[in-house]
Formats: structure tokens, C-alpha cells, sequence
């Protein structure tokens, strides 16, 4: 069985990316347990999109 090592980060080394560029300011990342993890995309509802719902 093949094991594949992952790097964790510690919160300088996540602020450093951001301060160089590597993790840019509108990227919507989260460090969770030294994992640098993609987070989901905000979603706006507003009331139309919330009405068309209920036929």
C-alpha cells in the first residue's frame, strides 16, 4: 500500500502565502487543522429566488 504525506501548514506559513500571493485576498479558503481547505461559495437569496420555490 502506497501512503501519500500531506503537507500541514502552520498559521505563519498561511500568512505568508497570503502576504506573497500564493492564497489571493478573494479566495475563499479556511487553515482547519494545518489543511489549507476551499470553502464554498457564498450564496445570496433574495426573496424572488426564494418565492419561485414554493409552486
Amino acid at each position: 500500500m502506497t501512503q501519500t504525506k500531506v503537507r500541514l501548514w502552520n498559521v505563519d506559513e498561511y500568512h505568508r502565502m497570503l502576504e506573497t500571493g500564493i492564497i489571493t485576498a478573494d479566495e475563499r479558503v479556511k487553515l482547519i487543522d494545518g489543511q489549507v481547505i476551499p470553502m464554498n461559495a457564498k450564496i445570496k437569496f433574495t426573496q424572488h429566488s426564494a418565492l419561485s420555490t414554493q409552486h
